[in-house]
């Protein structure tokens, strides 16, 4: 950070030159000012003649851009500086200008002030200037009129009073050394040498000062054993016991720090072989239970093997319970097949059974109508039957009606053989009954 220069106060300003440059550009009626606190800090004065000039245009810089901070308090901002350059650069500077287009969107004018001060020991004087100019420029802000930017008077009293001080340390320093003068100048004897003679003083003083020092720890101690019998003494006077009592209740007390001590140590003792003991009951203890672990282990493997197969055969079981039911299933809707099929094979006989039945009628029909022409010719004939013809009309009369009252029964709807042997008996004989 450059000292004393103005480059450390910054005033940074967004000029409108034209609404077609600014078109939308929201920031054109703006200012920027930051001052760095390095700035206030105030020169020695009549030592450093550049560092003076520097500090001087600081100052200027740093209380004109204040007084331009302070301006900026109203809606409308004024500019103290008549027809000056600067006073053209802020002309359209100003929150709420006639006619703007942008008046309805601006508000009122927000200051932030921002302060860097340094964590670092070394740059604490920077840190401090930085928060004194910050508050001066907060003082401006909130005041009720304009004021200069170094009215703090404390900061202002500080640094100076630190240059005086040094100051006059110099002075010191320029005084004495101005009016030294050698010792020789002011002795009654001729001195040939005066350089030997200065040594001779030096060697005596630093004699001297040797010999200071080494009475100084024996001054030291008596002053501090005085002081120490001075301090008992005054102890002693208001506690009302003397350093006699002291000691012997001292001793007593240590006697007893001692049997405490002692019966402390036997309990100590004792603590360490109950704790030994139940070390080594512990220990017993998980050895034997190691040993019980491991000769667990070979029953539990067993344990888990059977247990494996326990549940292999539970699987297998299941599966076999599954596959039973799934045969159930299946039989079951055999059943229902074999069913449907025997229904259709009932329907199918039954269906023929009836066409015999048809059939046989018709023939036990015809019969009869075969033999009467027969008949009624031997009866326009005037004949008489044989006995053969008799006993074959009676015959065939019987068999018609054995027919009619036997062959129903036999072929009945509701005997239904199951057995298919049965079945294939009944149709041979049905057969045979029909080749007759």
């Amino acid at each position: 950070m450059p000292s004393y220069l103005p480059d450390t106060v910054v005033l940074q300003l967004y000029r409108d030159d034209g609404e077609a440059e600014f078109a939308d550009c929201m920031d054109a009626n703006s200012l920027t000012f930051v001052a760095l606190g390095d700035a206030g800090r105030p020169a020695l004065c009549g030592i450093d003649a550049a560092a003076q000039l520097h500090y001087e245009g600081a100052q200027r810089a740093l209380v004109s851009a204040a007084v331009i901070v302070s301006s900026i308090r109203r809606r409308r901002l004024r500019i103290p500086f008549g027809m000056s350059e600067l006073s053209q650069l802020l002309r359209r500077a100003y929150n709420t200008e006639k006619g703007n287009r942008n008046n309805s969107l601006t508000g009122s004018t927000e200051t932030a002030l921002l302060s860097h001060a340094f964590s670092d020991a070394v740059w604490a004087e920077e840190s401090f200037h930085c928060l004194s100019t910050t508050r001066r420029v907060g003082n401006i802000l909130v005041s009720t009129g304009i004021g200069s930017a170094t009215r703090d008077l404390a900061v202002d009293k500080w640094r100076p009073d630190q240059d005086i001080m040094e100051l006059r340390d110099e002075l010191m320093i320029a005084r004495t050394v101005y009016d030294y003068r050698h010792c020789g100048y002011e002795s009654n004897r001729l001195i040939s040498d005066m350089e030997d003679e200065g040594m001779k003083r030096v060697n005596a003083i630093e004699s001297n000062r040797e010999e200071a020092r080494e009475r100084q720890p024996s001054v030291f101690c008596e002053r501090a054993k005085h002081e120490a019998e001075k301090m008992t003494k005054e102890l002693e006077r208001r506690g009302g016991t003397t350093l006699d009592e002291i000691e012997r209740t001292l001793e007593a007390k240590k006697r007893e720090s001692s049997a405490l001590q002692a019966g402390r140590e036997s309990r100590i003792w004792e603590h360490e072989h109950t704790l030994e003991k139940i070390r080594t009951r512990k220990q017993t203890e998980e050895s034997a239970s190691e040993r019980l672990r491991q000769a667990m282990r070979q029953p539990e493997q067993e344990l888990s093997l059977r247990q494996s197969a326990i549940e292999t055969k539970e699987q297998q079981l299941e599966m076999v319970q599954l596959d039973g039911t799934r045969g159930r299933e299946a039989i079951m809707r055999e059943r229902h097949s074999i069913e449907a099929a025997r229904m259709t094979v009932r329907e199918e006989r039954c269906r023929q059974r009836r066409q015999w039945i048809h059939q046989i009628k018709e023939m036990n029909a015809k019969f009869p109508e075969q033999v009467r022409p027969l008949t009624e010719e031997r009866k326009k004939k005037r004949e008489q039957a044989t006995a053969k013809e008799d006993v074959a009309e009676r015959a065939l009369a019987a068999d018609i009606k054995m027919i009619e009252e036997y062959l129903p029964r036999l072929i009945s709807l509701e005997d239904i053989p199951v057995n298919p042997e049965e079945t294939e008996i009944i149709r041979r004989q049905f057969d045979e009954v029909f080749t007759q």
